[in-house]
């Protein structure tokens, strides 16, 4: 739980690095920590774009969504978090250039 509030507070502050960090170690903490995934991936998102990043928000949302303890009125606020971080992979996807 402090590892949870603490992330949030990094995300204010946006710093995304120690908030990635916390809510990672409490995703570990308490798989069924909704909060913890949805946090680790808008701290993923808030960092410099890179596809592998993209690729684990979009693993944290599914987990998020998942989650037992997700609140049903949360639910539509993850899978928006969702279509936009597929939305951004597939921007990524799309603007591999390849030199011949």
């Amino acid at each position: 739980m402090i590892l949870t509030n603490r992330s949030a507070a990094y995300i204010a502050l946006r710093r995304y690095v120690p908030g990635a960090h916390d809510a990672q170690q409490a995703t570990k903490a308490n798989k069924q920590n909704w909060k913890a995934y949805s946090r680790y991936a808008m701290c993923l998102l808030g960092m410099a774009p890179r596809k592998f990043r993209t690729k684990q928000a979009i693993q944290a949302l599914q987990t998020c969504l998942e989650c037992s303890s997700l609140p049903e009125n949360k639910k539509s606020e993850v899978e928006t978090g969702l279509m936009k971080a597929r939305a951004r992979l597939e921007q990524q996807d799309a603007d591999v250039c390849y030199v011949v």
